[in-house]
C-alpha cells in the first residue's frame, strides 16, 4: 500500500496541487492532509482575519482557498473521505482520504490536552491539536493511521518548549494503546534534533525520515536559511517497509513524503 502526507498549506497552491493529487491517486491508497480549510459562515470572519495573518508568512501571489475541501473531494471520487472539526482559530483541519478498495473499520478524532494562546502582529492565534485516527484492515491486519499537525510556537519555531513536551507525552500514551500497527504521520513542527520528537521514537516508533536520510522536508516556496524539517512518518516496528522519502513537487510550502508499506 502506498501513504501521501502533505500540508496542503491552506491551498494557496491549488492550481499546481490538485493536477498533483489527481495523478498520485492512480497509485496511492490513502491521503493524509494538514492545513485543510473548509470555512463555513459561522467560521468566516474568524478565517479572514487569520487569513491575513498568515498571508504576513507567505509568499506573494498565493492566498488560502476556504473550500479547499470540496476539491479534494471532486479530485478522489474513489476515496472516502474523513474531515476534523478545526484545530485552529484560523480555521486548519486534518482530512485523510482512503480508497474504496481498502476496508475501513473506524475513524475518530481526539483532542490532545494541549493548547497554546499566543499574540502574533496584534492578533490571537490559537491551537489545541488532533490526532485523527483512522483504523482499517487489509490483508488480515489492522492498521491505524494517525494524522496530525503539531503546535506552531512563535518566535520558538520548531525547537522544544513544555507545551510540546506535554503534546509528545500525550502522542505517546495514545499510542501506546492502540492494537495493530500503527504509522504516525504530518507536520510536526519539530526539529529532527528535538526531546520533543525523541520522546515519540523512544516510544517504539521508527522514525523514516532520520532512517532514510532526508535532507529536506521544505519546497521552493519556504524561505532559505530557515528549519527545513518540519513533516515526519514513524512507524511501529511491525509495520514492513517497502519505500520512503519526499516528492520534488511544488504543491505547498511543504514536500509531499510518501510510504509504501504492508
Amino acid at each position: 500500500m502506498r501513504l501521501l502526507s502533505l500540508n496542503i498549506w491552506g491551498g494557496r497552491l491549488k492550481e499546481k496541487l490538485i493536477p498533483f493529487l489527481a495523478d498520485s491517486a492512480k497509485c496511492t491508497d490513502m491521503f493524509c492532509f494538514q492545513e485543510v480549510l473548509d470555512v463555513d459562515k459561522a467560521e468566516k470572519y474568524e478565517w479572514s482575519k487569520m487569513s491575513k495573518f498568515n498571508d504576513a508568512f507567505a509568499k506573494e501571489g498565493t492566498a488560502e482557498d476556504e473550500r479547499i475541501f470540496d476539491s479534494l473531494k471532486d479530485t478522489f471520487p474513489g476515496f472516502g473521505p474523513l474531515l476534523t472539526q478545526p484545530y485552529s482559530n484560523g480555521g486548519a483541519r486534518l482530512a485523510t482520504f482512503v480508497t474504496n478498495r481498502t476496508k475501513v473499520i473506524g475513524g475518530e478524532a481526539h483532542s490532545l490536552p494541549v493548547e497554546i494562546r499566543q499574540t502574533v502582529n496584534g492578533d490571537e492565534q490559537r491551537c489545541r491539536p488532533i490526532l485523527q485516527h483512522t483504523r482499517m484492515e487489509s490483508g488480515g491486519r489492522q492498521y491505524n493511521i494517525v494524522n496530525f499537525h503539531g503546535i506552531w510556537v512563535y518566535l520558538k519555531w520548531h525547537s522544544d518548549t513544555p507545551e510540546r513536551f506535554e503534546q509528545s507525552d500525550a502522542i505517546t500514551k495514545f499510542i501506546g494503546k492502540l492494537k495493530g500497527r500503527t504509522i504516525l504521520c504530518g507536520d510536526f513542527n519539530l526539529s529532527p534534533d528535538t526531546e520533543s520528537l525523541r520522546m515519540i521514537e523512544d516510544a517504539g516508533m521508527r522514525n523514516l525520515v532520520k532512517e532514510f536520510g532526508i535532507k529536506s522536508t521544505r519546497s521552493e516556496m519556504f524561505p532559505k536559511g530557515q528549519d527545513q524539517f518540519a513533516d515526519y512518518v514513524l512507524v511501529s516496528e511491525d509495520v514492513e517497509v517497502d519505500g520512503f522519502g519526499t516528492l520534488d513537487e511544488t504543491v505547498s510550502d511543504h514536500l509531499p513524503l510518501y510510504l509504501d508499506f504492508k
